[in-house]
């Protein structure tokens, strides 16, 4: 599933924003705009490790089979702002710390952000079984990357969503994806 202004590479492992005006989302007022994975997964272990090609603001984590392609910041449904997904929220550059989202509520990770996060690898472990799901940045899994209580047999989906700020043409490639 795919929103607007977003490019998918022919091989489906890069998705790029292709905005003109990311926080915008041009002309559908979508700031934070989503792209979900194809397959979801409710049960057993999983990893997704991306890696980002060019930095620019954007969210990273799970939802539920739920979230739609035509949600966004605009019609008040990002992915930070709903109850069916589970987000870390990278920022452009250094400076800021990486937060995580759930149901409009933010706390601090502790991960890691350089100034300049070109290439740097973000891994997602995802526990079906355990209904958790941690953040690390490249070793690192900070000091409050996780979260608990996500729900049991429904399956969960790998999500990024673009758009946070005016940085044009963020770009993310899944570099790991496996699973038990």
């Amino acid at each position: 599933m795919r929103g607007e202004l977003i490019n998918i590479s022919a091989d489906g492992l890069t998705a790029t924003d292709i905005a003109r005006n990311p926080t915008k989302g041009d002309h559908v007022n979508g700031r934070y705009r989503v792209v979900a994975a194809e397959r979801g997964y409710s049960s057993g272990e999983h990893v997704i490790r991306l890696t980002v090609l060019k930095p620019g603001r954007f969210l990273f984590g799970l939802a539920t089979g739920d979230v739609k392609s035509n949600w966004h910041e605009g019609n008040g449904k990002s992915l930070h702002q709903v109850k069916c997904a589970w987000t870390i929220c990278v920022p452009s550059t250094g400076g800021q710390g990486l937060n995580k989202w759930h149901a409009n509520q933010q706390k601090a990770t502790g991960l890691p952000w350089p100034d300049d996060p070109e290439g740097q690898m973000i891994t997602m472990t995802l526990n079906c079984d355990a209904g958790t799901v941690g953040f690390a940045v490249n070793a690192d899994r900070g000091s409050n990357a996780s979260f608990g209580g996500l729900p049991r047999g429904t399956a969960l989906f790998p999500v990024v969503s673009f758009g946070g700020d005016g940085s044009v043409g963020c770009s993310v490639q899944v570099v790991k994806y496996s699973g038990r």
